[in-house]
């Protein structure tokens, strides 16, 4: 098995994206607004594309965003379905959102399964697990709560 791992640097308008296949943590942070969004997320997609031939058993997807556009929700949106579409029913992917503790306190678990539910094939018999942590963080961007929402 060959593997790699993905790395972007992070700009005034572009996120981090870390994405490691050996330990399967896949980082998104920091602001995303970029003027080329396929220029940003073309490549990270094609690698996800690629890691989901062969997995970890368990892949955290970490989406921690100061904000992010339109364009990056799309691609956003595209990794997450592909992610999801892992065909190893053992297999668990988390999706971790790192909101800010406001954010948290206002949100419903349910409003987050019918926002994930045109982006993941939620009925798909052989999909992986999908859990989505939800994080509250302080300013500081230390955590201070956290809710689970099972899929």
């Amino acid at each position: 098995m060959n593997k790699s791992a993905y790395f972007l640097d992070s700009t005034k308008n572009t996120p981090k994206i870390d994405f490691n296949d050996i330990t399967g943590e896949l980082v998104l942070e920091g602001k995303s607004v970029p003027s080329n969004s396929i220029k940003v997320f073309g490549d990270a997609y094609n690698w996800i594309t690629k890691y989901i031939e062969n997995p970890r058993p368990i892949t955290n997807l970490r989406l921690n965003f100061d904000y992010f556009n339109t364009s990056s929700l799309i691609w956003i949106s595209k990794m997450i379905r592909a992610l999801s579409s892992i065909r190893f029913p053992d297999y668990s992917l988390y999706i971790h959102l790192y909101l800010s503790d406001e954010d948290v306190e206002d949100l419903d678990p349910d409003d987050v399964i019918d926002i994930l539910t045109p982006v993941v094939d939620i009925n798909s018999v052989s999909s992986v697990n999908l859990c989505v942590k939800i994080y509250g963080i302080d300013e500081n961007g230390k955590i201070i709560k956290e809710t689970n929402v099972l899929i």
